[in-house]
């Protein structure tokens, strides 16, 4: 593809997914780097299949991003924006959410194990799917437009805004 560097990753599942690799360039080289690199460049980076476990993206501005597929099991992404963001089927596992935005977020099928979300925006977020066991929601927000996995209650910590 011309203009167009990629890098092929797997997703765990035996499966190839392409990722931008200049978008991919710019997020490890950490939050600061890449949120000046947004404000520069604005396009949705396409972080699909990025193997992105332990990484430090605390208040990383990835509105927008497509990151279906990703691993970012154990990540921070503390106080990260992730509006809008495409997490389907990505692995989060353990990972730090605390006051992320989520808003509008795809989290379809998304691995949720034990991750923190605390005080995090869950409004208009879909998680039909996704894997909520330990998942720490104490004080998150969340609407009637949030659409929760089969079962799965909010817990009374957890507060309908």
């Amino acid at each position: 593809m011309e203009g167009r560097s990629e890098t092929v990753v797997g997703n765990g599942k035996g499966e190839s997914t392409m990722a931008n690799q200049r978008h991919l360039d710019a997020l490890r080289r950490g939050a600061d780097a890449w949120n000046a690199w947004r404000r520069v460049n604005l396009l949705l980076p396409d972080l699909s299949g990025a193997i992105l476990a332990g990484a430090d993206l605390w208040g990383a501005n990835l509105l927008g991003a497509n990151l279906s597929g990703a691993d970012l099991s154990d990540a921070n992404l503390r106080g990260a924006d992730l509006s809008r963001a495409n997490l389907l089927g990505a692995n989060l596992t353990k990972a730090n959410l605390h006051g992320a935005k989520l808003s509008v977020a795809n989290l379809r099928g998304a691995n949720l194990w034990g991750v923190c979300l605390i005080e995090a925006d869950l409004r208009g977020a879909n998680l039909w799917g996704a894997n909520l066991i330990e998942a720490d929601l104490r004080r998150a927000n969340y609407n009637k437009d949030t659409v929760w996995p089969a079962g799965f209650t909010p817990p009374p910590e957890a507060k309908k805004v």
